[in-house]
């Protein structure tokens, strides 16, 4: 178990070492508790919210967004192009000032096509201990203010998979505890079903609801194009808690595309064969 003095240390180890760190911290499930304003002891509901919070491997730390001014741009080392990251985050330094964040874990969606840009929360009911730390691929910081989420790694461009569902509808978010608040309320209606322990391993994970976007301008939205991040089956976007996103949304899956130069194309010269 580690001390709660290893804020300084995290930002120099793997990704798995650096959220156990975390969850093995001492009081990191009553500071879940407190960050997500839940009474477990009084509340069955609440209670039901903290084992869905607890499977998907939420913790809260002080984090520091990477400043805008900073390029998010990744340099490959090998003379290509620059690829765009999303928003960063680091962790606060021990006795900086930081924001407040929720933490999730997320892992590679290796039944995706090669063009889909979404990772996938995890569960630990459903994956076990070892398989959970091994799969983790970034982690996705949730600010506790409202702030936009943010990638650690810089390669999360979403969480979720893009799919359309009934009707043809395709739920998105902006916000990460819009996100959040949106799969703890089906963890409630649950808990009116089953005993609270036991909500977590009937509830699906999030990305069987819904999409969090982490940098729109990252994917790709005409539906022509190849590698759209859209299910082909979708019929309407619905972006639950941002009308700025649903505006970019819907601008860029009009953006035309710009006709490259043609080439000048030249036949046999007269009297050849």
């Amino acid at each position: 178990m580690a001390d709660d003095g290893v804020a300084q240390d995290l930002n120099a180890v793997g990704l798995a070492d650096d959220w156990l760190r975390l969850y093995q911290r001492g009081g990191a499930e009553l500071a879940l508790a407190e960050a997500l304003k839940l009474d477990p002891f009084t509340s069955s509901s609440d209670e039901a919210v903290l084992h869905v919070a607890n499977d998907l491997g939420l913790v809260v730390t002080e984090i520091v967004p990477v400043p805008a001014e900073q390029p998010r741009r990744r340099q490959t080392g090998l003379e290509e192009p620059a690829a765009t990251l999303a928003r960063q985050w680091q962790f606060a330094e021990q006795g900086a000032p930081g924001i407040s964040a929720l933490i999730l874990p997320v892992a590679p969606d290796f039944g995706r096509g090669a063009f889909e840009p979404g990772q996938l929360p995890l569960s630990m009911k459903r994956t076990g201990d070892r398989i959970f730390l091994d799969s983790i691929c970034d982690l996705v910081a949730i600010p506790l203010d409202g702030g936009l989420p943010l990638s650690l790694t810089g390669m999360t461009m979403a969480v979720g998979r893009f799919a359309a569902r009934e009707r043809g509808e395709a739920e998105m978010f902006a916000g990460g505890l819009t996100w959040l608040q949106a799969h703890f309320e089906r963890a409630r209606r649950l808990e009116t079903e089953y005993p609270a322990h036991l909500v977590a391993e009937q509830l699906e994970t999030p990305e069987h609801f819904s999409t969090l976007i982490i940098e729109p301008k990252a994917l790709e939205w005409r539906p022509a194009m190849a590698w759209c991040c859209l299910d082909r089956g979708t019929k309407s976007v619905i972006v639950r808690d941002s009308l700025a996103l649903a505006a970019f949304i819907d601008e860029a899956m009009r953006r035309k595309q710009k006709a490259p130069p043609l080439p000048k194309v030249f036949g046999p010269k007269a009297g050849a064969a």
